[in-house]
């Protein structure tokens, strides 16, 4: 068990939001991170995307598969 209450879960999972939104503001970072989809989604729709739209994807498929197999792990361990 990583947290013993759900404050300190509910807790992590606000930082991770948190660091994520930070990152997605950062000019070379946040093309790649969701919320840089938003824009990406956007640009495509009115036809002005440029050729750089599958790292984007690619990146924000890699965190939801990192997010997945980390509770996965954390909870075949448990009980619920």
């Amino acid at each position: 068990m990583i947290f013993k209450g759900q404050a300190a879960a509910g807790g992590a999972g606000v930082l991770f939001f948190a660091l994520m939104l930070i990152l997605g503001n950062l000019p070379r970072v946040g093309a790649y991170t969701v919320q840089g989809l938003y824009v990406q989604g956007a640009r495509l729709i009115n036809g002005t995307a440029d050729g750089d739209l599958w790292r984007g994807y690619g990146i924000s498929l890699g965190v939801i598969m990192v997010s997945l197999v980390t509770a996965w792990a954390i909870f075949r361990r448990q009980e619920l």
